[in-house]
């Protein structure tokens, strides 16, 4: 593998959004740490080459972005995946904002586990997105009281959150993310991926770090 991590995000029109969570990952200093970043680009035309001239102006490296494939959001993280050079595959969403040590946190884990996927526990926040920041607690509270989703750490497994890590050949073992060609799935593809991951016998665990 090239790169040791790949950074796959898929993106509709996220306005400044997309951009604050390109910049986090250039203060992380993503570069340093041997990592590519994926933009799968399902916006308006505008709204793409708002996108592209960013990337353009700054000389932005090891990003790569691909447009107008109209997959959705499934589709887009399977994409990213087949095109991604990583050993391990990150999944972000465009309104997420990463901290600044992202990657110390995450190469401990990684070094500290022998695991194929990692849960990072919900550290990576939209900050500047109250609805975003209420999501981000609500859905902290609702894993650590729920037993549902304890049940995959007793079983040295993972509950989805943002910034779930797996490794790349984990992940196309399992079939990756459903994908309908409507683009209709609201919901629930994170969960059948894990299950999914269960069947084809990866090992994870919860971040120790976040």
């Amino acid at each position: 593998m090239r790169f040791k991590y790949s950074i796959i995000i898929p993106v509709k029109n996220e306005g400044q959004d997309i951009i604050n969570c390109i910049e986090s990952f250039l203060t992380a200093n993503y570069l340093h740490h041997n990592c590519e970043i994926i933009l799968v680009d399902d916006s308006d035309y505008k709204e793409q080459e708002k996108l592209k001239l960013y990337l353009k102006k700054n000389k932005l490296k090891d990003i790569s972005h691909f447009g107008d494939l109209e997959l959705g959001v499934s589709g887009s993280r399977n994409h990213g995946a087949k095109v991604a050079k990583g050993e391990y595959l990150i999944f972000i969403n465009a309104d997420n904002i990463a901290p600044n040590n992202f990657f110390n946190l995450l190469n401990k884990d990684l070094e500290n586990e022998n695991v194929d996927c990692l849960s990072l526990n919900n550290f990576i926040t939209n900050n500047n997105n109250k609805y975003a920041q209420y999501l981000n607690l609500f859905f902290k509270k609702k894993f650590f009281e729920n037993e549902y989703f304890l049940r995959f750490k007793e079983k040295s497994f993972i509950s989805w959150t943002e910034g779930f890590t797996v490794k790349k050949e984990k992940f196309i073992e399992s079939g990756g993310f459903p994908h309908l060609e409507t683009n209709k799935f609201k919901a629930g593809e994170d969960l059948i991926l894990g299950f999914n991951l269960i069947e084809s016998k990866a090992k994870g665990s919860l971040s120790s770090s976040a």
